[in-house]
């Protein structure tokens, strides 16, 4: 579905020069001077070739609309929020935003690509590497006995 809307970017030096340094791989690439509307589209196409790709906002709500728009590209994009560090905001979500959190830890060790929308909030979360996090997971099967002691 996104392939309809590439030509005119390919038809754009900038949209060029800017997969050549993505290409190259030496870190992150600034972009300016694009409309909302076209954001997600651009970023969808420029990162085609990377396997997953971090989208970081100012708030809550507009992480929220980029993940929306992402959706109309890949099913493979999680949106990834901040912790409610207002207590009586945290009583009334209960662990809606724990569960959120963890189903997009589950999806970086178990997938191969995918796009993570957050905020910066959500982004200065200190996280234990995913591979200590690999080596902590249990899986269990019906009937299966546990070594509580272990």
């Amino acid at each position: 579905m996104s392939r309809v809307f590439v030509n005119s970017l390919t038809e754009l030096a900038e949209y060029e020069e800017l997969n050549r340094d993505l290409n190259r791989g030496k870190g992150q690439v600034q972009i300016s001077g694009c409309m909302d509307s076209q954001k997600v589209h651009l970023m969808w196409e420029a990162g085609e070739t990377l396997p997953w790709k971090l989208v970081v906002t100012y708030d809550d709500s507009r992480a929220k609309e980029i993940y929306e728009d992402f959706r109309c590209f890949t099913d493979a994009v999680w949106l990834y929020p901040a912790k409610d560090l207002l207590f009586y905001n945290a009583d009334i979500h209960g662990n809606l935003i724990t569960r959120e959190r963890l189903q997009v830890l589950r999806h970086l060790m178990e997938d191969e690509s995918g796009v993570v929308v957050t905020t910066m909030d959500g982004l200065m979360d200190h996280l234990l590497p995913l591979s200590c996090m690999r080596e902590q997971v249990l899986h269990l099967e019906t009937g299966q006995e546990l070594d509580l002691e272990a």
